[in-house]
């Protein structure tokens, strides 16, 4: 039997670019509120900061079990 763990990082660049996709959508209020607190700040960098740090926290492995 294998054990492999896979984190986000181990992703296909097709399906981080979907999760993202997804958190843009779930944590728009929290994006929302963060560029009316800090107007002088880019958006985009707000945007790509939180979710970034969104990842880094729910980052746990998938573990998967290969038996033969």
């Amino acid at each position: 039997m294998a054990k492999l763990q896979l984190y986000f990082q181990d992703l296909s660049e097709a399906s981080k670019r979907e999760i993202i996709k997804q958190l843009k959508e779930e944590l728009k209020d929290d994006i929302k509120i963060a560029v009316d607190n800090n107007s002088t700040t880019d958006k985009e960098w707000l945007e790509n900061e939180i979710i970034d740090d969104y990842i880094n926290r729910h980052n746990l492995p998938n573990e998967f079990k290969i038996e033969s």
